[in-house]
């Protein structure tokens, strides 16, 4: 069923006098606009006398070019202002016939430019799922991302953080004492620790960001949507939120947290070093904790636990 909203498009585009084109409807309409001021001028000086007729001939023809240069004009500037829809529209082409990944542009302040944001991170998202579905993507253990997939997903969203100059917050956390609870309960027990908090992270993040299984103990995390002005906070909700398991006491486990916001790189390599690195300072302080790098004066903020 048609969208009732369309119906006045439809019965429009209808009419054999519209072409098919987008690109010409728009010259068409353009041009009925400017010719209805035109045409009366011409019924103006039809009704005149031949003689003055002869003496305004200059300035028919004046408001002749005028007009068709305003026209010219006018679909000019408007192809350039809808040339986002006609990128995204383009893009969504290539990807449905072609499988062709774009690379719009993010970012904006009207909603045309919003509308390619939209595409982008759509299609994004539609070729992550195909690959989770393909490939196996998923930690058997953890339903969470495994660690081939997270480093191809890092490299992507650092190419999109690069495009679009993103905020883009890598965060690595690890089990505190995780030997420990894998020596005193089994590694079966400590399985469901590690599902149990890869659940309670999922359902304590935004749309668009993600979290794998890094290693033993270990997850990898990606944040785009956090205050890029106190990334601490969007790590405290994490830390802060309850991570008990469902045998309650038993394995009431922490985290700690090494962080560092994106600086351009365009090396996963490099972002890891730093991200590890935030990581072993967090680690070796002696309350434990977070340790953020600054992404504008390169250096660190600890918070406890």
């Amino acid at each position: 069923m048609k969208n009732q909203e369309l119906n006045l498009y439809y019965r429009l585009t209808r009419l054999f006098f519209v072409p098919k084109r987008f690109q010409y409807r728009l010259l068409l309409i353009l041009s009925i606009a400017g010719a209805s001021p035109l045409l009366s001028v011409f019924i103006y000086f039809s009704l005149s006398s031949t003689a003055q007729l002869q003496d305004h001939f200059i300035l028919i023809g004046l408001i002749f070019m005028a007009t068709i240069g305003g026209i010219i004009t006018a679909y000019a500037l408007l192809s350039v202002l809808l040339q986002p829809v006609w990128m995204s529209a383009y893009a969504l082409h290539k990807y449905i016939a072609d499988n062709e990944v774009p690379q719009l542009p993010s970012g904006g302040i009207d909603s045309f430019e919003y509308l390619m944001t939209d595409v982008q991170q759509t299609i994004e998202k539609c070729e992550r799922l195909q690959h989770e579905q393909n490939q196996g993507a998923l930690d058997r253990v953890t339903g969470a991302l495994n660690r081939a997939s997270a480093e191809l997903y890092l490299q992507q969203d650092i190419a999109r953080a690069y495009r679009d100059k993103g905020a883009l917050l890598t965060v690595l956390l690890e089990v505190d004492n995780f030997d420990h609870i894998t020596n005193e309960f089994g590694q079966a027990m400590a399985e469901v620790c590690l599902a149990h908090i890869v659940d309670k992270i999922k359902h304590n993040i935004r749309s668009g960001d993600w979290i794998a299984h890094w290693e033993s103990g270990k997850f990898l995390l990606i944040l785009w949507n956090f205050n890029h002005h106190n990334p601490l906070h969007s790590l405290q909700r994490i830390q802060n939120y309850s991570l008990k398991t469902p045998m309650g006491e038993l394995l009431d486990v922490s985290l700690t947290i090494g962080a560092c916001e994106y600086q351009g790189e365009n090396q996963v390599e490099s972002l890891l070093l730093r991200v590890n690195k935030a990581l072993t300072q967090a680690k070796e302080a002696e309350t434990g904790g977070i340790m953020i790098e600054n992404k504008s004066q390169q250096d660190v903020s600890l918070l406890p636990s």
